[in-house]
């Protein structure tokens, strides 16, 4: 497999684990770190296909929620600071998907959600490789 390929293929699979599927989306990672050794441009691919997906994962959570046209009536400050914890607090992939969702669906502000995933990323990805 060409090293090119490998990229792509990290960040197709961390993008797509970012998604609404709620998949463990680091196999192709796993695999590359193991037989390739650590290279900064895995963790480059797998950091961006991880936050891209993140973000999509917000627009298509804002889009159900203005498509559908529903009103909720939920305590705003409450769900919100709930959403910043699991934001906080689950790691890249698992429930972080649906999380990112939430946040898009009760409509918390982008910069924010983007800027805690790009962080959470970034640490997530390369406490991974330390290990």
């Amino acid at each position: 497999m060409d090293y090119k390929e490998l990229l792509y293929f990290i960040f197709f699979d961390e993008f797509i684990g970012s998604l609404l599927v709620p998949i463990n989306s680091t196999y192709v990672l796993d695999t590359a770190l193991i037989f390739r050794g650590t290279d900064i441009k895995f963790i480059l691919a797998a950091v961006s296909g991880a936050f891209l997906g993140g973000i999509l994962n917000y627009i298509l959570g804002r889009l159900a929620i203005n498509l559908l046209a529903i009103e909720y009536k939920i305590k705003k400050t409450s769900v919100t600071v709930i959403l910043y914890i699991g934001l906080l607090l689950t790691p890249v992939g698992f429930f972080r998907t649906i999380v990112v969702f939430l946040c898009g669906v009760v409509r918390l502000p982008c910069k924010h959600v983007a800027l805690i995933q790009m962080i959470i990323c970034i640490f997530y990805f390369f406490i991974f490789v330390m290990y």
